[in-house]
């Protein structure tokens, strides 16, 4: 079965790489997972806000790269989507903080998982590790109201924790051998730390966030009338 991964973007695009090496090498994660577990997404969906649409070209690169690395033909540039949403005027939003732009987003994310639950030969891997909460807490409900027993949805954690939404870790393995992390002492001098990237040092846990999945109990076609998800909780 193919899959997709859907993931919800803001300032740390290392959410994405760092989501798509853990499906693919689930027996290395942090936390092992079954063989079967194992995903190579051919189709790469990231819903973002304006706030990181001049980075679109570097997170190509690093997808690419890290399918190369993994010895997979990257996914061809149509399959990789930077989805900047916009308003109902074309604007793109450059952050969600009113309600109409929290509205914007939550429409937005609905339409592309319903979309994608329209074939069947196809499995939704949704991510809810980017962006802010609130793009998240969307994501999921849009799981719910839309998703099908086969999809899934996951969030991710780097270890050690240092490589947390640090900008040179992209994945365990990665070219970089080590990033280098940079704090203050008590009289304020710079301290430098080399954290290495190797499998081994560098871990990826991938934690499953399991949900029901509505429309098998509603009737045909009841879900699929509902674009804006306030009416579907209604």
């Amino acid at each position: 079965m193919k899959t997709v991964l859907i993931a919800t973007l803001g300032g740390s695009l290392q959410v994405v790489t760092e989501t798509l090496w853990a499906l693919m090498n689930p027996e290395r994660t942090a936390t092992p997972r079954p063989p079967e577990a194992k995903r190579i997404p051919g189709r790469i969906h990231m819903i973002a806000t304006g706030f990181v649409a001049d980075r679109e070209s570097e997170i190509r690169d690093r997808i690419a790269s890290l399918y190369e690395s993994e010895g997979r033909p990257p996914p061809k540039r149509e399959n990789v989507v930077l989805d900047v949403v916009e308003n109902d005027s074309g604007c793109p939003l450059n952050d969600i903080r009113t309600a109409d732009e929290n509205n914007f987003f939550a429409q937005r994310i609905a339409k592309e998982v319903r979309g994608y639950a329209q074939d069947p030969n196809l499995r939704i891997h949704l991510s809810l590790a980017g962006g802010r909460k609130t793009m998240s807490s969307y994501a999921l409900p849009a799981a719910v109201f839309f998703g099908r027993p086969q999809d899934e949805s996951s969030h991710v954690l780097a270890n050690p924790p240092q490589l947390e939404s640090h900008p040179d870790f992209w994945w365990p393995g990665q070219p970089a051998r080590y990033v280098v992390r940079r704090t203050s002492d008590a009289d304020g001098a710079v301290v430098e730390t080399r954290i290495s990237t190797a499998i081994g040092s560098a871990s990826i846990d991938l934690v499953s966030v399991p949900f029901v999945p509505l429309s098998p109990f509603l009737p045909d076609g009841e879900m699929e009338k509902a674009a804006d998800p306030t009416l579907v909780v209604r």
